[in-house]
């Protein structure tokens, strides 16, 4: 179970710089934030990241899928303690998150693998490096 009191902490830190204009050093809106991915990457890295495959229609159907999804903010209260924790297919997780390698990752930085690996694991995010052989029942 996560500690409650870390949620509303940083709540609290993010709604109070921004009443004191302070922005968030990450962008949140996403042609700022590709901008500067785009910036921080080689140009081969870029082309492969932002360049899609054929066509692209695979990367409009998933953009126009993500589109379909909007962030509704609300307060939930009632509740003293919070618990991100799920099971996905029999794993527990420690959040509703879990990752999967990308091709081609050490085109954007060296040993891509390892870092996603090393944040995934302080995280406490399930990282899935092997396909999982599924058996029919």
């Amino acid at each position: 179970m996560s500690d409650p009191g870390v949620g509303r902490t940083r709540q609290s830190a993010i709604y109070r710089d921004g009443v004191f204009g302070k922005r968030p050093t990450v962008p949140t809106d996403a042609g700022a934030l590709e901008a500067r991915a785009q910036a921080a990457m080689s140009s081969t890295a870029w082309a492969f990241v932002a360049g899609g495959a054929g066509e692209g229609a695979t990367m409009r159907a998933n953009r126009a899928a993500f589109d379909r999804w909007q962030v509704t903010p609300r307060v939930l209260h009632g509740t003293t303690t919070r618990d991100l924790t799920t099971s996905v297919l029999g794993t527990d997780l420690r959040a509703p998150l879990m990752l999967a390698p990308v091709g081609a990752g050490c085109l954007v930085t060296d040993d891509s693998d390892v870092k996603i690996a090393r944040g995934a694991a302080a995280a406490g995010v399930a990282l899935r490096l092997l396909q999982p052989r599924l058996q029919r029942p």
